[in-house]
């Protein structure tokens, strides 16, 4: 049998948590990274279920509830710092975090999304040393 070189070079999935999960894209928009600031990120605790994180101006710390598919974060707060600039992506990504009701994992990608399918938020998997 031979095997597909597709799949012998295709990377496992990151497992959704213990994984730093990159902010990439917002609502099919890219998101940019403002100088002097840190990029929005997100963390699920491998002990708990606590998350914490970065909207690129604050940080930001929660929980959240994982059944199969189905995410639904809580209780989202975070820092109150005023930033020259990303507020306005700030405010978007913690709207999109409330709307989130299921997940999707494709190797080094994931993508939550709201209860109508939508993709609300994209993230790239950076490994935890």
């Amino acid at each position: 049998m031979s095997q597909d070189p597709a799949k012998a070079t295709a990377k496992p999935d990151s497992p959704l948590r213990n994984t730093y999960w990159k902010l990439v894209t917002l609502h099919g928009k890219a998101v940019t990274v403002h100088e002097q600031q840190r990029e929005a990120h997100i963390v699920f605790s491998a002990s708990d279920d606590r998350l914490s994180g970065s909207s690129g101006c604050n940080r930001m710390m929660g929980g959240f509830e994982e059944k199969g598919d189905q995410l639904k974060l809580k209780q989202v707060a975070g820092t109150m710092m005023a930033c020259p600039q990303g507020m306005a992506v700030e405010t978007a990504f913690l709207n999109a975090l409330l709307t989130v009701a299921r997940y999707k994992i494709s190797a080094e990608h994931l993508d939550m999304l709201d209860a109508s399918g939508n993709i609300v938020a994209g993230f790239d998997a950076v490994a935890l040393q």
